[in-house]
């Protein structure tokens, strides 16, 4: 009885299915064992000596492993369209994978000055960016050759689509290509 509502609690707070799975042999072991042993007042004394210690460390064990996955930060490759040769006005689609449960993506954009254009226009230009959780658009400029931002991303999709318009000078041509992208909840 003790091992079934273990196993319940741990299935309700840990979702995994590994987690699960390793919890229910383990449990089921437990319970086999007893009952080919025999239940002596001897391995009563062990049992409540053993247990409560084994389900702690087990717990603090999954729990630490559970909150490390939840809270460490997660690199994604990004896909670009539209982003190679572009003049101010111009929109290209960023679209990032986002597994796992994250609030937030770290976006870093590296501009590059194209041959065709004036020259030096990244410094000077910026990007507006739209799509994930924010409504609405959000200006970033370039910091020499790079730009940051940070979008709130919605629950439950498995991909993020970013529209980001180029703001710069009217002879210049950039590329864009992601520098980094990182999934936080930071």
């Amino acid at each position: 009885m003790i091992a079934l509502g273990l196993e319940a609690f741990i299935w309700y707070s840990w979702g995994t299915g590994e987690y699960r799975s390793l919890i229910a042999v383990l449990l089921a072991g437990v319970a086999a064992g007893l009952v080919a042993v025999g239940f002596t007042p001897e391995l009563h004394r062990i049992l409540l000596r053993a247990v409560p210690t084994v389900v702690v460390v087990v717990g603090l064990v999954l729990g630490g492993v559970r909150f490390h996955d939840e809270n460490s930060d997660l690199g994604v490759t990004v896909r670009t369209k539209d982003a190679e040769d572009m003049a101010d006005g111009d929109v290209a689609t960023f679209t990032v994978p986002t597994p796992g449960d994250r609030a937030y993506l770290r976006l870093t954009l590296r501009g590059r000055d194209l041959p065709s254009g004036g020259s030096p226009c990244v410094f000077r230009s910026e990007v507006g960016i739209s799509g994930g959780a924010r409504n609405g658009e959000q200006d970033v400029a370039f910091d020499r050759q790079t730009l940051t931002a940070r979008i709130p991303l919605r629950t439950g999709g498995d991909s993020v689509a970013l529209r980001v318009e180029l703001r710069t000078g009217p002879a210049c041509r950039i590329s864009l290509e992601p520098d980094e992208a990182i999934l936080t909840n930071e």
